[in-house]
C-alpha cells in the first residue's frame, strides 16, 4: 500500500465540540485544513477511514480529526493525497500551508504548533501550492457536499421594522441588491407580520441548544440565519434603540450563545432613525453580532421618518453599496 501524506478540507457551519484531550473546543464557522500522515501499513488507506467517519458510519473517534469529522456541522469537501516516504512530510505541509493554526490539534506527537488550520474561504488553492512547493506530486478528490458549493453561499437581510416596505427594509435591500448584481444568492425576511414571542429567561436552552418557546416564527427564520454567511440585520429606532419585535429576535438567540452556533458568520448592522438615536442602535445591533463572534463587516445608518425618506439619505445609500461590495470582494475574491 502507498504511504504518503495528506490533507482533509472541511468546512464547518460553526459548532462546538469535544475533542479528547483537547476537552471542549470552538470552531467558528469557515474552512478547516487537516494535515495528517499515512506512514503505517496500511499507507493511505487511512484517508477511506477518514471517508467511513465523516459519513457518520458507525466508528469509534480514535484521533483529534475523527471528533470534528462526526459532528453534523461539519463536511468533508476535498482529500489532497501525495506518496511520500519521508514521516517529516506532514509537518512541513503544516508549516507551508497558512490559515489560522487551532492550538495543540493533532500534533500531539511532534513539535508543530497544530495540524489543523482555519481558512475564511476554500483553501484548496493553498493546499496544491503546499505540496507543489515541496515539490509533491498531489491529487485532489472532491466530496460531494452540496451545502458547501459557493453557489449556495447566501447573504440574508432581515429588516425588524413593523413597516413591510418603511425605511429599514429598503436600506438592508440596497445592501443585499449589489450582491445579487454580483451573482451573489440572497433573501430578505421583514419581520412585520411575524409572531416573535419574547424570551422567557427559563435557561432551559442550556439543556435543549435551542429555544424552547414554540409556535411562533423565529425557529425558521434563525434557520436561515444559521444557513447564511452573511447577514445583514436592520432595525428602526425606537427611544435611542432597536425596536421591540427585533429585541425579542435578538435575546431569543440567547439560545445558540452556549454552543457558540452562529460564530464565524460575517455581519452587517443597519440603523435608521427619524433625527437622533440611530448610533445607539447600531450599538445594540454590534452587541449582539460581537456577543455571538460573527465578524463584523461594518454598518450602515441613515435618516428617514416617513415611509421612503431614506431615499432621499444620498450618503446612507452610497455607504449600503460601498458594504455591499465589500460582502461581493469577500464571497467572491477572485472575480
Amino acid at each position: 500500500m502507498y504511504k504518503g501524506t495528506y490533507c482533509l478540507i472541511l468546512h464547518n457551519r460553526g459548532c462546538r465540540a469535544s475533542v479528547g484531550s483537547l476537552g471542549e473546543v470552538s470552531f467558528p464557522r469557515g474552512w478547516y485544513v487537516y494535515v495528517g500522515s499515512a506512514q503505517g501499513p496500511g499507507g493511505l488507506s487511512r484517508v477511506k477511514r477518514h471517508m467511513q467517519v465523516a459519513s457518520r458510519k458507525n466508528i469509534s473517534p480514535r484521533w483529534h480529526i475523527d471528533y470534528l469529522l462526526l459532528h453534523p456541522d461539519v463536511s468533508l469537501s476535498a482529500v489532497a493525497c501525495a506518496e511520500s516516504r519521508d514521516r517529516q512530510t506532514e509537518c512541513a505541509i503544516a508549516s507551508v500551508l497558512g490559515g489560522n493554526p487551532v492550538k495543540g490539534f493533532g500534533a500531539s506527537d511532534c513539535r508543530c504548533r497544530s495540524h489543523l488550520f482555519y481558512f475564511d474561504s476554500n483553501p484548496e488553492k493553498s493546499v496544491i501550492s503546499a505540496f507543489l512547493s515541496l515539490e509533491l506530486s498531489v491529487t485532489i478528490k472532491t466530496i460531494n457536499n452540496s451545502y458547501v458549493e459557493c453557489k449556495n453561499m447566501t447573504v440574508l437581510g432581515i429588516s425588524g421594522s413593523m413597516r413591510k416596505d418603511g425605511n429599514t427594509a429598503i436600506l438592508v435591500k440596497a445592501i443585499l441588491e449589489r450582491c445579487e448584481m454580483a451573482g451573489l444568492g440572497t433573501e430578505f425576511i421583514s419581520l412585520a407580520g411575524k409572531k416573535i414571542n419574547p424570551c422567557l429567561g427559563c435557561e432551559k436552552c442550556k439543556e435543549k441548544d435551542w429555544c424552547v418557546v414554540q409556535n411562533d416564527d423565529w425557529g425558521e427564520i434563525m434557520h436561515k440565519v444559521l444557513d447564511a454567511e452573511v447577514l445583514v440585520i436592520g432595525s428602526p429606532t425606537y427611544y435611542f434603540d432597536v425596536c421591540g419585535h427585533l429585541k425579542n429576535f435578538i435575546d431569543r438567540s440567547y439560545s445558540l450563545y452556549h454552543q457558540r452556533k452562529l460564530a464565524g458568520r460575517k455581519a452587517v448592522a443597519v440603523a435608521v432613525c427619524a433625527n437622533k438615536g440611530g448610533a445607539r442602535t447600531i450599538e445594540t445591533l454590534e452587541g449582539f453580532l460581537n456577543s455571538h463572534e460573527f465578524s463584523y463587516l461594518g454598518w450602515v445608518r441613515g435618516k428617514g421618518y416617513l415611509e421612503g425618506d431614506i431615499m432621499k439619505d444620498a450618503r446612507a445609500l452610497k455607504k449600503a453599496e460601498e458594504v455591499g461590495d465589500k460582502i461581493v470582494k469577500l464571497l467572491k475574491p477572485h472575480d
